[in-house]
């Protein structure tokens, strides 16, 4: 982009200094709206369209390269629209650092709508999320004010338009102040909506996400222009509103009859909305020439007068301002208009006749603004306003001040902060008052302006969600895990040990608890976690300690360890269930074939699938007590004595003859489901009983036990191979065995720790580490795919009772988390599963996470279904940058983040590169997640800092703890002063154990006594 000299001045300024002008309105041009015909057009007085544009940003990252791009796009697009006078676009860039703090005030207020829905007692960690935050973020916004004029149509095209509008108002009543009907050209309407509509839809093709506004939206966002304290939330009557506020035919005809000096029904109509916009902001004072009071607020308006020698990016500019001032709040204007070829021919006239032309950069200038004319490249002319605003004198000057200095330095620019009219240079930053500004028009190539204009901004997926992230310059950026945005709620978090992976996991755990989902929920929303290490601990931890203590059990953190003691029966079924649903038999059934599977193999022997499917069906047939020809276990005193003691408190008659599952409906039908529910553990298959049912004859006679039994690779018989695997398993998982003596209650939030019983590396160990992922995974998750539709399955009995507890689980939003998803040595088992879970998570409510260290430990056929990527630092070596760049195609500004930026938690939080896939389109943005120490010590899984963390909390209690320990340790961290004091013991003689000993408790005692 060849850079340019825009020699601009107003040369004239001084001797046409206009004389004060009070009246706001004055200068606002806007008259009425087309509602209800034309919901986004509003009106000038003379017959103007202007249409309203609210852009949320980029959906990606935007470097040199993608603005590079913006440009050439939108040059030749924005040059049609401009290619002749009577189009305007007026771009204004709004820059509040304080107004940061609404969207984290709102992000808050809606956590705490939700925990208080939930019952949660979590005002601490919001009021430190509110601080915090809100000590990192700020806010800009970008309007555009499209204009279509009368200028637009040929001189008898307008000629005829303004007559024929002429005539319609002299028709009607006299209206001198209010709201005229047919002041729009309607000649205008086709022109002005193609107009406003293609700069969306150019905006879209970009990636830069834009919507028109309405004209009650548009309205109220002019007036916010006026008065920023005011809010967004100005309410303005426009036609089509309620008779009310608007008179009816009747009143027209009946004020039209009367004699002219009577005829004016202004009084009946609702204000012009420059009236209505500028009403209430207060006595209007000129300080000067360089500022004005207006209510409480002091206003001081700069005008660039010589554009930029060297066009440098918008963000230079708002880099400079929150490095020099970073409470100061300011805007700034770009009216850009078509039709600068008259323009130009004057504008050289004037330079001429002012400046030497011998002067070298001038004679430049002109001879490259001549060459781009004869090219036929685009030229516009555009005036460059701005201000800023304080609640005192001193404080404005201080800031304009500032502004002045740094669009100075940006690419050499030259202001004016002195006005003829301050009032007048002060709207030309307001939002559409008028194509008009007391800044000096200057032509400019389109392709140089365009580079200059604000691209910055990040578009968020969602306007509000449970999760506020930030981008690095400060932007709040709200999102939602869930929602209609997004065709699979399905997220991968990438990360090296330390890059703040695990702190991201508890933020999106507890981000799905608060979500506002969660609110019609009388309990806490089911999450599943399955984890290798402690990595939830601490947010399971938070959920305990803010619910009520009776319901404390709701969420709970639980480690896996393989003894029979702590038995887990894959075999349950929901309470009075004979046989297991659909989707639990074919869980059960993908489990055994893991754990037939030989370690070292990928797949299990060929037909043992039917095989197992045909023995589960055959183990619950045998012990339903509702089929003919079966054995159902009897009931025995002395083997479960809540349900010994159950039958006992109910005086509930059973015999020597009774079986499990008729204690079962006896239970029931008392009124205690819970002993009901202990009692079926007995009544339900176990291993043990698959053995038996392979051996059954109906198993045999399937799959013949003769000279044409089917073998498997080892030359066994099939059911004789499938006994030997299932013994082995009983000898080696003795967890596996028998009825479930381990009980998670009425637990919602279900953290299951496998670390203690993972293998190694070897072809046994990576098995087990899969049989435990899959048992950890049905131990947290087993209701989650539960429905109504499965209510004709279940006996009549106990039909009611678990339609509820279906829907219920049905409508809940849930999660599963797998965490260190590398450590399941790629199982197609695992892997299936897992893919059964995203490719129908969604139609069960069901979101689902998966982290790891590396990319290449998730499966394409994972990878591919992700609408989330969520990458935290994978190294700066090329090879795993190159990866990361090929998997997801990455622009060179993303692999630049990805290579240099992603270096784990600093001050300002953990950045990340976030990669989505929703409706609208791919996004791609670099993200920091912000948390505050009191939530850093409770989610840090640091091994130093969690044992720290345990020991205070036993001195203390959490709550206590995690305040003084965010206390003494702002940063969320002690594991430099740990490991510094157990070095100096360990110098001292002390053996490690000791060292450590002592420093946690000396610490510990430190952080409790200051």
């Amino acid at each position: 982009m060849k850079g340019i000299l825009n020699v601009v001045t107003n040369v004239f300024a001084d001797a046409l200094a206009k004389s004060i002008r009070q009246h706001l309105s004055s200068f606002c041009h806007l008259s009425t709206a087309m509602t209800p015909a034309e919901p986004t057009i509003l009106v000038d007085f003379d017959g103007s369209l202007v249409s309203f544009v609210e852009v949320s940003g980029a959906s990606a990252i935007v470097g040199a390269d993608e603005i590079e791009d913006i440009c050439t796009h939108l040059e030749s697009s924005f040059a049609t629209f401009l290619s002749e006078p009577g189009h305007a676009i007026q771009l204004l860039y709004v820059h509040i650092p304080e107004a940061g703090t609404g969207p984290v005030s709102t992000w808050t207020d809606d956590l705490a709508a939700s925990a208080q829905a939930l019952g949660l007692d979590v005002e601490d960690f919001l009021t430190e999320r509110r601080r915090v935050i809100s000590r990192w973020v700020v806010s800009g916004f970008i309007y555009v004010a499209l204009r279509t004029r009368p200028q637009l149509l040929t001189p008898d095209a307008r000629r005829r338009a303004l007559k024929l509008r002429s005539e319609r108002l002299e028709k009607g009543p006299v209206v001198r102040d209010g709201q005229r009907p047919h002041t729009a050209l309607g000649e205008l309407r086709t022109t002005h909506v193609a107009f406003s509509t293609g700069v969306v839809r150019e905006l879209g093709a970009r990636g830069i996400r834009a919507n028109l506004l309405s004209a009650r939206q548009a309205a109220a966002v002019v007036r916010w222009t006026i008065d920023p304290e005011g809010g967004k939330d100005f309410g303005v009557v426009l036609p089509g509103d309620n008779a009310a506020q608007w008179p009816k035919k009747a009143d027209f005809a009946t004020a039209a009859s009367k004699s002219p000096e009577k005829a004016d029904i202004s009084s009946v109509l609702p204000r012009d909305l420059a009236t209505q916009l500028c009403d209430g902001v207060g006595e209007i004072e000129m300080l000067g020439r360089a500022s004005v009071k207006m209510g409480t607020t002091y206003w001081s308006p700069v005008d660039v007068t010589l554009l930029p020698r060297k066009p440098r990016p918008f963000t230079d500019l708002l880099s400079r301002l929150q490095r020099t001032n970073p409470a100061m709040p300011w805007r700034i204007s770009f009216l850009i208009e078509g039709g600068a070829e008259p323009m130009m021919k004057g504008f050289f006239a004037t330079l001429l006749s002012v400046f030497n032309p011998v002067n070298a950069e001038i004679k430049s200038a002109l001879t490259y603004l001549k060459e781009l004319r004869e090219a036929g490249e685009p030229v516009v002319r555009v005036r460059i306003s701005a201000a800023t605003w304080a609640d005192t004198p001193n404080r404005v000057e201080r800031y304009a001040a500032d502004l002045a200095n740094a669009l100075e330095a940006w690419g050499e620019v030259q202001v004016s902060q002195l006005a003829g009219d301050p009032l007048e240079a002060l709207t030309s930053s307001c939002l559409g008052f008028a194509a008009a500004s007391t800044a000096p028009a200057a032509p400019i190539p389109l392709i140089d302006l365009l580079g200059i204009l604000p691209w910055h901004l990040s578009a968020p997926a969602v306007k509000r969600g449970p999760l506020l992230l930030r981008t690095p310059d400060g932007q709040p950026y709200p999102h939602a895990l869930v929602g209609e945005h997004m065709d699979a709620w399905f997220n991968i978090i990438i990360g090296l040990s330390g890059r703040g992976k695990s702190m991201l996991a508890n933020v999106f755990l507890l981000a799905h608890v608060l979500a506002a989902e969660s609110r019609v929920l009388k309990r806490l929303p089911p999450v599943g976690i399955i984890e290798i290490g402690r990595t939830s601990e601490g947010a399971v931890q938070i959920l305990r300690d803010a619910l009520p203590y009776d319901r404390r059990d709701e969420a709970v953190y639980v480690r896996l360890t393989n003894i029979a003691s702590r038995a887990i029966n894959v075999f349950d079924t929901p309470v009075g269930c004979r046989r297991p649903l659909p989707r639990d038999l074919q869980l059960v059934v993908n489990f055994i074939c893991v754990l037939l599977t030989e370690p070292g193999t990928d797949r299990p022997y060929a037909g043992i699938v039917d095989l197992v499917r045909t023995v589960v069906q055959r183990a619950y047939a045998d012990l339903d007590d509702t089929e003919q020809q079966s054995r159902p276990k009897v009931y025995q005193r002395g083997i479960d004595d809540i349900v010994d003691q159950a039958l006992q408190r109910g005086g509930v008659g059973i015999d020597d003859g009774t079986t499990w599952w008729e204690v079962v409906d006896l239970l029931f039908d008392a009124g205690d489901i819970g002993s009901a529910a202990t009692a079926q553990r007995h009544a339900v298959p176990t291993f043990y009983d698959l053995i038996s049912a392979a051996r059954s004859a109906p198993v045999e006679d399937r799959f013949a036990d003769g000279e044409d039994a089917v073998r498997v690779d080892t030359q066994e018989r099939l059911v004789g191979a499938f006994s030997r695997r299932m013994q082995s398993v009983i000898e080696t998982y003795p967890v596996l065995v028998g009825p479930t003596r381990f009980s998670l209650g009425q637990a919602r939030f279900i953290s299951v720790d496998i670390e203690d019983v993972i293998g190694d590396d070897s072809a046994q160990g990576i098995q087990q580490t899969q049989i435990f992922y899959m048992l950890a995974r049905y131990l947290a998750c087993r209701e989650f795919y539960r429905h109504e539709e499965y209510a004709p399955l279940v006996p009549e009995r106990y039909r009611s009772y678990l339609t509820e507890a279906f829907r219920e689980a049905r409508q809940a939003q849930k999660m599963v988390y797998y965490a260190e998803f590398h450590r399941t040595g790629s199982s197609s088992f695992v892997s299936g599963q897992v893919t059964t879970d995203v490719l129908e998570g969604r139609k069960h409510n069901v979101a689902v996470t998966l982290d790891s260290q590396q990319i290449s430990h998730f499966p394409k056929s994972l990878r591919k279904n992700a609408s989330g990527i969520w990458v935290l630092g994978v190294g700066s070596r090329k090879e795993s940058i190159d990866e990361l760049v090929e998997t997801f195609g990455l622009s060179n500004t993303a692999r630049a983040i990805a290579a240099s930026q992603l270096n784990g938690p600093g001050p300002g939080g953990a950045p990340l590169l976030m990669l989505l896939e929703t409706r609208e389109g791919p996004m791609a943005q670099w993200l920091y997640s912000t948390l505050g120490p009191v939530e850093l010590w409770a989610l840090s899984t640091s091994a130093d800092d969690v044992e720290l963390r345990r020991t205070v909390f036993k001195m203390v209690g959490p709550r206590e703890g995690r305040r003084l320990l965010a206390k003494r340790f702002p940063k969320g961290s002690a594991r430099g002063e740990i490991r510094d004091r157990i070095n100096a013991l360990r110098d001292d003689g002390h053996q490690e154990a000791d060292a450590r000993h002592r420093v946690f408790q000396n610490l510990a005692a430190e952080v409790i006594s200051k």
